[in-house]
Parts: C-alpha cells; structure tokens; sequence
C-alpha cells in the first residue's frame, strides 16, 4: 500500500510542473509619488503609482495642441498626487518640454519641477524595465 502511495505522488510532480505560474524576473524599483512644495518638484513612476495600494496618487503629463487663426499653440502639463493627498502641477509653452512629454511610455519614472507660477522648468524622464511591474 505504501508503494503504491508514493509512486501516486511521484507520477504527480511532473504534471504540477506544467501548472502555469505567475512569476518575474528582472530588476523592479518601485518609485511612489513624491511631492516638494519647497523644493518644487514631483517625481514618480508611471507603473509604481498605477499599482499602489491606494487610489490617491496619480502622476502624468499631457499635451494639447490647439490650431487657431493664430497658428498652433502647443501647450503641456504635468499633475501629480501623493498617497498623502499633496498635489503639484506645472504648465509650458516650450517645444522641447512639450516633446519630452510626448516620450512617456508605463515603463517612464518622471520627475518635473515648476517656478512660482507653476511654470514647468525641468524634466526628468527615465525609461526603463526596472520601472514595470
């Protein structure tokens, strides 16, 4: 009887070996929203803040182009909110600003920095499998 029971659970093991798994591999960093009202700065990951446990934080960039009897006027923006509830934003009219924010992908870790007004000044962006869940 206990022959039969063990080679029961030996034919087994190659048959659980075919069960499918979840599993990764790969370097992941996981980069919360972080907010400076001082320093004036946001910075985040697009996937860590999609997959946090909470449904506060948010972080983007959009653009909207505008095609008026004046020409085009480009416009972009850059939202963020913390787990905390802290929000930061900044606005620009500047083509390469404006084209940095056309590059974010999931895979992008953004970091944006305003002037008093909430000019945009600078923008970090960095892309990579590190940044996907």
């Amino acid at each position: 009887m206990k022959k039969t029971s063990t080679l029961a659970a030996l034919a087994l093991v190659p048959a659980l070996s075919l069960v499918p798994t979840t599993g990764s591999a790969g370097q992941y960093l996981n980069f919360p929203v972080g907010i400076s009202q001082v320093s004036r700065y946001a910075q985040g990951s697009l996937s860590s803040t999609r997959m946090s446990l909470n449904s506060t934080e948010y972080i983007y960039c959009y653009v909207t182009i505008n095609r008026g009897s004046s020409g085009i006027a480009n416009t972009g923006q850059c939202h963020a909110r913390s787990a905390a509830g802290t929000t930061a934003f900044c606005t620009t009219t500047d083509a390469a600003l404006i084209d940095a924010m056309k590059s974010l992908t999931p895979a992008s870790y953004l970091r944006f920095s305003w002037e008093g007004v909430g000019t945009c000044t600078q923008l970090f962006i960095n892309t990579g499998s590190w940044n996907l869940e």
